[in-house]
């Protein structure tokens, strides 16, 4: 281990070594003091001293590793040891688990309610339906998690009072983190690209090749060996800006390719007069439907109407909604 950020954690390749790594603590009210420079060089000199090299720091957390077979034991208060994992816990772990078991919870109940109102719609609305599938899996996952962590510190608080130790994390915990954080990661980064990409765009499969390129791109800083804060920026950018770009440039492509044909992207304009002399455009479209006016009766040539078709799909629904219009005062049709 070489350098501990928020979130990222650097790792660097060296030849084999046995290590044991330990962590040391202090007080926290000396974190942000005048002198607080001069208290962890005096923290890490005394630990030096007993055989421990110096890694790095986290908050009032001091890591540590030594070659020594039987190391000297770092003394550390447990009440503290508690404590600076408690704050630490508050301001990085367990604040980012509530937040987003708030938001995914938000996202849950509007779906919820949505359902109520348009059931049919909602259940054919495959993209919806995996989102927050997704969202109610990482949403029961970060209570379980807040719980166990509360459960872990009450215990072991307990444990510190009456003279004892802070309680071990047990195994289970540990796989039951590796195996929903990937998830929980995805979860994330789908909320992010949701608010940038229209829900017809961002579909499962586009999804994951997504996320498989940012993968890739992760493995590929790895073999560069850039530094972690240049690879951190950079995902932010693929993340958060490249999805806004790709939708805005879309669009504009999609405008100026309808203003070279002379019609508009969401239909051919359509001028009608109103009772009143006004003039007023709308915009027709011409979707191909199952069924067409021409499969009803003879349509007049000077007909003018709208046809749309839309459908949704859904591993346990499909829904296909077609629409005809006829504009205000044009000429009749079926």
């Amino acid at each position: 281990m070489k350098d501990v950020t928020n979130p990222l954690w650097t790792y660097e390749e060296i030849a084999p070594e046995k290590r044991t790594y330990r962590t040391a603590f202090y007080p926290a009210n000396q974190v942000y003091a005048l002198n607080a420079a001069d208290k962890q060089e005096e923290c890490i000199a005394y630990c030096e001293q007993a055989g421990w090299h110096y890694v790095t720091s986290w908050d009032n957390m001091l890591i540590f590793y030594t070659t020594a077979e039987n190391p000297i034991p770092l003394e550390t208060d447990e009440a503290l040891r508690l404590e600076a994992t408690h704050k630490a816990m508050k301001r990085s772990w367990l604040s980012v688990h509530i937040v987003l078991g708030v938001l995914f919870l938000l996202n849950i109940i509007f779906y919820i309610a949505d359902l109520v109102k348009q059931p049919l719609t909602v259940i054919a609305d495959g993209n919806a339906l995996f989102r927050n599938a997704l969202f109610a899996v990482v949403l029961v996952y970060a209570c379980v998690a807040v719980c166990s962590y509360l459960q872990w510190q009450k215990e072991s608080l307990s444990a510190v009072e009456n003279g004892g130790f802070c309680l071990p994390v047990s195994p289970n915990s540990r796989r039951f983190q590796k195996i929903f954080f990937p998830i929980e990661i995805f979860a994330g980064l789908w909320f992010c690209l949701d608010r940038f990409l229209p829900d017809d765009m961002l579909t499962p499969k586009v999804f994951l090749a997504f996320v498989a390129f940012v993968f890739l791109l992760w493995l590929l800083f790895q073999k560069l060996h850039l530094p972690v804060k240049a690879c951190g920026a950079i995902l932010f950018f693929v993340v958060a800006m490249v999805p806004m770009f790709y939708s805005m440039v879309s669009l504009s492509l999609e405008v100026e390719k309808a203003r070279e044909n002379h019609t508009s992207p969401w239909g051919d304009p359509y001028v009608v007069t109103l009772p009143n002399g006004e003039r007023e455009t709308i915009l027709l479209q011409k979707d191909e439907i199952p069924l067409t006016t021409a499969d009803l009766t003879e349509v007049p040539e000077d007909a003018v109407y709208t046809t749309a078709r839309k459908e949704q799909s859904s591993p346990l629904a499909t829904k296909q909604e077609c629409l005809q219009e006829i504009p205000d005062g044009a000429p009749q049709a079926p």
